[in-house]
């Protein structure tokens, strides 16, 4: 029972997917570094949070884009925090 309750959160983290996005911005990226998007004003949430919000996925990133994006109010995101460059 242990290991089966433990496959399902395993799954289910699997699906919360982060992804990355401007304020200002309608679609999600897989990361920051897609050249589609400004890395420094880059935000983070989670997959199905930013699709129910509007936001569409980067056709670079994810090479199919679907849904429509409406608004650019984002406060439901948080910032994403810059790695120190080596």
């Amino acid at each position: 029972m242990k290991l089966l309750v433990s496959l399902i959160l395993a799954a289910g983290l699997c699906l919360a997917e982060p992804v990355y996005f401007t304020k200002s911005g309608k679609k999600f990226h897989k990361a920051t570094k897609c050249g589609q998007m400004t890395p420094d004003k880059a935000m983070t949430a989670d997959r199905t949070e930013a699709t129910s919000h509007g936001l569409s996925q980067c056709g670079r990133c994810y090479r199919v884009t679907t849904g429509k994006s409406s608004g650019s109010d984002k406060s439901w995101a948080k910032p994403v925090t810059p790695t120190p460059a080596k």
